[in-house]
């Protein structure tokens, strides 16, 4: 397992015990996919949007860009297409920004950075997040208030805690993840009160000397420099117990804000899925024990398909499984070849 998992980015310099290998490629698999929801976004054309202009006006529209063109939009009375390119290119952006937030995070974390780790998380986190599940919930709002007469309408911590509220409470409807309440997206990332949020470690994290109760230093202490390895210990635990969730929920968000102007592949969606079910599994197999993979280990072990190497029939095995969901590959047990569950669909398609 930790070999397979190291595989996962394998130039990356690794502190972390082997006993969090698995929770660490979850997380990073998670991230994986957000990254690419933005890469598939811009090499497919979806963040651009057809406009019917005439000659005269397409003269014009070479030589707008940013707040030139949104007024020139507005001024033509073109404001749906505004809202269309608002919604495309700001979602896009603000997944991509947070997605390089995360990746120096989970970096950071494995080389045993626990404070920088945390500080990273900050911002995608509470900021990026919380302006998706504003997109997601209820886009128009956001947009009304995107282009409002001031920015001050969408700074997100000055929105009231209600608004804020219902925003996640909106979001959390959306993406159908019915193993996940308020209380928990909430809390973990807005609770000033709880010395266990992530809200609390991010204070700490960013200052050397607080005074916040629950987030309040030692005397003789400075916040994070001197942590013993016990303390270094219980800060990697509980970021590998709430990251991982919080990043599936983020992805979740994400999917749910981009699909309204994107079909999915039908050929591959249902497989995207189930390995990120299985990684998602094995991910709470580890921490809270018992076999959730029970049915889908019998349905797995029912796929095959002739390796492209030998082409002999291979019937997948248990013990590919991890394989399976960190690097979408299966094993032939008769030459040991890799092969590509990607490039078994598309074969499969042509």
């Amino acid at each position: 397992m930790e070999e397979l998992l190291k595989d996962v980015h394998p130039k990356e310099f690794r502190k972390i015990p082997q006993h969090y290998d698995l929770a660490h490629g979850v997380a990073f698999k998670f991230h994986d996919e957000l990254a690419k929801l933005v890469v598939d976004l811009e090499s497919t054309g979806a963040l651009w949007v057809n406009l019917d202009v005439s000659d005269e006006q397409r003269l014009q529209l070479e030589s707008l860009e940013g707040e030139d063109l949104w007024n020139w939009l507005e001024s033509t009375g073109r404001t749906d297409i505004l809202r269309d390119m608002t919604y495309r290119q700001v979602s896009a952006a603000v997944i991509s920004d947070a997605a390089h937030f995360i990746f120096e995070s989970l970096s950071a974390c494995a080389k045993g950075k626990t404070a920088v780790a945390f500080s990273l998380l900050r911002k995608p986190l509470k900021e990026n997040l919380l302006l998706l599940e504003w997109i997601c919930g209820d886009p128009e709002d956001f947009i009304l208030n995107f282009h409002g007469e001031s920015a001050d309408d969408y700074i997100l911590n000055r929105l009231p805690l209600d608004k804020r509220k219902r925003i996640v409470k909106d979001a959390l409807i959306e993406t159908s993840l019915d193993f996940l309440d308020f209380d928990f997206i909430w809390d973990v990332r807005f609770d000033k009160s709880s010395p266990r949020s992530l809200e609390t470690l991010w204070t700490k994290a960013t200052h050397l000397v607080t005074s916040v109760k629950a987030s309040a230093t030692e005397p003789g202490n400075l916040n994070f420099v001197f942590s013993s390895e016990e303390a270094i210990n219980d800060q990697w635990d509980y970021y590998y117990q709430v990251v991982p969730l919080l990043l599936l929920y983020m992805l979740n968000v994400s999917e749910s804000v981009v699909e309204r102007f994107i079909d999915w592949d039908r050929r591959l969606r249902p497989t995207q899925l189930l390995v990120r079910q299985l990684a998602f599994i094995r991910y709470a197999e580890f921490y809270l024990g018992g076999d959730y993979l029970e049915e889908m280990r019998a349905d797995f072990k029912k796929l095959e398909f002739t390796c492209t190497s030998c082409d002999e029939t291979v019937n997948c095995r248990e013990s590919d499984l991890d394989l399976f969901w960190s690097k979408g590959e299966i094993r032939c047990a008769s030459c040991d070849n890799r092969t590509s569950v990607w490039d078994i669909l598309a074969d499969e398609s042509d």
